[in-house]
Order: structure tokens, then sequence, then C-alpha cells
């Protein structure tokens, strides 16, 4: 049995997916909460019936681990938490932003590699059947050269209650948060960009970003817009690709935004370039009817020893990210908050 730990809940949502997935796991369970704000780790615990450890270095030490769970953070929480495993030489997976700037994640990076610690990285919406179909086609050439996509993600969680006030503090705001996806499907679809222009709005009160929007520009002449906003209520998931032979859309299949675990969360359309619908097979590539949970997956490259692929683009042959595409994720968020912050165009440099 695994014993693992969950290393911070700023983001109780995310925090709390990992719960359940352990908990229906046969062979892992969670010992520990950490947080770096004790009252909210305390609450968290509580909440879910585990144990709050207060002292980070004396969990990760203690050689009772099998593993570390690091949900994202705006902040350095999740690096610190990150480097602090590592050394510790704890099995690591990171959510979908352990670093927000290009350096911060080299310095993790590097940490992780000198530790030699297995390290994988969740990237949620990959997992989603609607978004590897998306991925799959594209990559397959089925719609010619890409020349644009359109990614929306949306739901008006500042507005009714239901985010934590914290979420209105965090930099970048909404950025770092649900915008943070778009950030590496985009990838999956285009590869990296050259530049973007980032947009932001304040409607609910937030002393940050609570409706964003960012155009990038692609060598070869794609490119790329993202929308997110935690002020539209009855918006649902969106993914757009457009190419030279055809076009693929793929949305919710009801005016809610939530997670689209299964292809029957999902309504796909496509046209070729006479207009003609494209087939449901076409659209759906070779997508799965579902995704395993990432913990699930986790859990078995560490048990099949391929765990310990750090710096590839995935890990084993579950399809978990690396620190490659943590550090890309980390390039494009800083990117994006210097154009808000300056308001122009910003040149990506590798």
């Amino acid at each position: 049995m695994k014993r693992l730990a969950l290393l911070g809940c700023w983001n109780p949502y995310h925090a709390s997916d990992y719960v359940r997935e352990v908990a229906v796991a046969d062979d892992a369970r969670l010992v520990a909460v950490w947080d770096d704000e004790p009252a909210r780790g305390k609450a968290f615990a509580a909440e879910h019936g585990l144990p709050f450890a207060g002292d980070l270095d004396a969990l990760l030490l203690g050689g009772e681990l099998d593993g570390a769970i690091v949900p994202a953070a705006p902040n350095g929480t999740p690096g610190y938490a990150v480097i602090a495993a590592a050394r510790a030489g704890v099995p690591i997976l990171a959510d979908h932003i352990y670093a927000t700037s290009a350096a911060e994640a080299e310095a993790i990076g590097a940490e992780v590699r000198r530790a030699g610690v297995p390290f994988a990285m969740d990237l949620p919406l990959l997992d989603w059947p609607i978004n590897l179909a998306a991925v799959a086609t594209a990559r397959a050439g089925r719609l010619g050269r890409i020349v644009s996509v359109r990614i929306r993600n949306a739901h008006g969680g500042a507005i009714h209650g239901e985010l934590p006030e914290r979420f209105g503090r965090a930099p970048a705001g909404i950025e770092t948060d649900l915008g943070a996806h778009g950030l590496y499907l985009m990838r999956a679809l285009l590869g990296m960009p050259q530049t973007v222009v980032a947009a932001g709005c304040l409607l609910s009160g937030w002393q940050v970003p609570d409706q964003a929007a960012s155009l990038f520009e692609f060598a070869g002449g794609a490119f790329a817009v993202l929308e997110a906003s935690n002020v539209s209520a009855g918006s649902p998931f969106a993914i757009e690709v457009y190419g030279t032979e055809g076009c693929w859309l793929g949305r919710a299949d009801s005016g809610w935004h939530r997670r689209l675990l299964r292809r029957s969360d999902a309504v796909l359309a496509g046209y070729d370039r006479q207009g003609r619908a494209l087939a449901s097979d076409f659209l759906w590539e070779s997508a799965p009817e579902a995704v395993p949970g990432v913990v699930s997956r986790w859990l078995r490259t560490l048990a099949s020893g391929k765990g310990g692929i750090v710096n590839d683009e995935t890990v084993g042959d579950a399809g978990l990210a690396g620190l490659m595409e943590g550090a890309d994720v980390a390039a494009l968020l800083e990117a994006v908050r210097q154009s808000f912050a300056d308001g122009g165009r910003i040149v990506l440099s590798y």
C-alpha cells in the first residue's frame, strides 16, 4: 500500500479531486495533508478526515512516504514543495502549475534532476476525450496545415460566490488558474509560440484579471486565441481547430461549465474544404471513451519502475507530462503576465 501526502490545498477543487482519486485506489492511501498556511491546511484536512502535518521537512524526511502530490497554486508554494520532496527522495506528481516563470521552472527542474527522483506532471484537460480528439486529429494532418486554434474555458465562479477570496489576489489572476489549461492545450496542438498579446479585465471586484484573452503567434503564420473567464455564466468549454483542408469544432453538450470526462459529455462538428460535414469517426480520431484517473496512472508508473524519466515529454506509457512541459507552461504564464503589465506584444525566448 503506497503512502501518499498531499502538499498544498490553495486550490481546494484540484486538491479535493486528488483526495477522491486516492480514496478509490486499491494500492494507495493519503496519510497526511500539508499547506503553507496551517489554518487552511488544518481545515482542509479536517473536512476530508485526514491528518494535518505542520512540518513539511519532518513529513518528507520521516521515511514513511512513497509519493507526494503537489496541487497547483499561483505562488511559490508548489515549487518549494516539489524541491523539498525531491531532496527527500520522495516521488512527485505535480499539478499543471508548479512554477510561474521560466527561471523558477529551471531552478525547480535542476533540483529534481539532481535528486533523480521519479517526477510526473498532471495536465488534467488533456485527459478529456474531446481534447485528445482535437490533438490527434491535428497531429494526423487530417485538417491540412493548422492555421488557427481557439480555446474558451469559462464559468461564473467569481460572481456567484463559488471561488475563495484568495483567487481574486492571485498573480496574473485567472491566467494562473482557469486560463492556464488553455496554455498546455495550445502547446499540444501547435507547439510553442513566438509572441503573445494579452488583455485582462476586472469585472467582479477582484484585484487581478477575472477575464482574459490572449493572442499567440507561431512560426509559419498560425495563431491561437485563448479565452478565460470567471465572470461568464452559461459558458460551456469550447475548442476549435482550423486547417487548410477543414475545421474541427468541439464543445460541451450543455450550457454550463463542467469537466468533460467522457466522450458523451461533448458535441463535435467539422467540415471539409467544400463545406461538407465530416463523419463522427473522423472527428473523434482515436480518442478513448474515457481516460483512467491521473493518480492511478502515476501509481502504475511507479510500480513499473518507469516513473524516473524526469526530463522527457511524457513519463512511461501513462500519458503523464514531464519537466519540459511544465517549464513551457511556466514560460507562457510569464509572457502573459508581462503582456498584462506592459499592455503590449511579448516575444518569447527559449
